[in-house]
């Protein structure tokens, strides 16, 4: 049974993390720590599904358990694989009764002293995007509070990635619209400097902007700041 203490202290950890606006990488690597060390596993890994939806890949995994990760991967048959195919939560308590299910898997896992797994499909925004494998090196009956306690650890590092994608988007469009406006400000300054200085209107000082802009393959910003700054004559 997991230590609701430590529970605590990992999610409070999760938490601080998820402040940072972590890489997808930094986000797994700690979601596998978290979860051996809240119910004290022999590993972990997470599985994420290739560009084609197919397939899975290692994404990041404890050193103990490398083996079982890549097992899966290759053969394309695991808890891991059947949690993210069927979208639900895959446990075998005793891997030796599961054999003729993922032999392989089950060779690797006996050969590692793995007696038991759990695996919990990754959603992002309502789709699978793979599996969290939970790795015991003793029999386990998996208790519904054991599950939902890593499924919440599960989620709430999904939770953590998509909150990052979309904060970094806001702030790609936040400075995008203040470059644009930026640009609009100088360039009204510039079409400003030459309507006063040359006795035109601002319509044909822009045209001016432009034409030089593009003969001398810059972008009209570059050519209004130059002309607010006085450094360029046109």
């Amino acid at each position: 049974m997991y230590d609701p203490r430590v529970y605590v202290k990992v999610v409070d950890r999760m938490v601080g993390l998820a402040e940072t606006l972590p890489e997808n990488d930094v986000v797994f690597g700690h979601l596998v720590e978290a979860v051996t060390e809240v119910f004290d596993l022999a590993g972990a890994s997470v599985l994420i599904s290739d560009n084609e939806g197919e397939a899975l890949a290692v994404s990041v995994t404890t050193p103990a358990v490398v083996s079982l990760a890549d097992c899966q991967v290759e053969y394309q048959r695991g808890p891991g694989c059947d949690a993210y195919r069927e979208a639900r939560t895959v446990d075998a308590g005793d891997v030796a009764l599961v054999r003729q299910r993922w032999p392989k898997f089950a060779d690797v896992a006996a050969r590692l002293g793995v007696a038991a797994v759990a695996s919990f499909p990754l959603f992002r925004e309502g789709e699978v995007m793979g599996s969290l494998d939970l790795y015991s090196s003793k029999l386990q009956q998996w208790s519904t509070a054991e599950l939902d306690a890593a499924r919440v650890l599960a989620r709430f590092a999904c939770a953590q990635l998509i909150n990052s994608v979309q904060v970094r988007r806001m702030k790609e469009v936040a400075e995008q619209l203040e470059h644009a406006l930026e640009s609009r400000i100088i360039i009204e300054q510039a079409k400003g400097v030459l309507a006063a200085s040359d006795n035109i209107d601002t319509e044909l000082a822009f045209e001016r902007l432009r034409q030089h802009a593009r003969k001398h393959r810059t972008s009209v910003r570059e050519i209004a700041q130059a002309v607010v700054e006085y450094r360029v004559r046109i």
